[in-house]
């Protein structure tokens, strides 16, 4: 049988007061849901970020594999791995500067095309 005179609550050997756990509580929920916002928020800014060539780098048409472009220079998609289609000629894909336009890719018909610095036009 329980002996109802001896219990005490957890916050009375603590010495606190029932308002101030709550507010302790209230403050640790704050928190962490302004921690969470922020890292969401973060996450969708970073995630619409296009990709940029820098100085060692450049943008190198028609080699990317469907779904693996950085970006396009064409209303066929919005941006990266938006691409459906194997070599797209208007989607690039960045490279290490001066390697684009010797980048040979094997096209389904067998043919051989050479990555370029421009959306290829045919």
């Amino acid at each position: 049988m329980l002996n109802v005179g001896s219990f005490r609550p957890a916050n009375a050997a603590s010495g606190r007061s029932g308002s101030s756990i709550k507010e302790e509580l209230q403050m640790d929920r704050r928190t962490a849901g302004l921690a969470i916002a922020g890292s969401l928020l973060t996450a969708l800014a970073l995630a619409n970020v296009p990709a940029q060539a820098d100085d060692a780098k450049e943008k190198c048409f028609g080699i990317s594999m469907a779904g693996q472009n950085d970006c396009a220079s064409t209303g066929n998609n919005s941006c990266a791995g938006q691409s459906k289609m194997d070599y797209d000629k208007g989607a690039w894909k960045l490279v290490p500067k001066g390697s684009c336009e010797t980048t040979m890719i094997k096209l389904p018909d067998g043919s051989d095309r050479a990555g370029s610095l421009m959306p290829i036009k045919s």
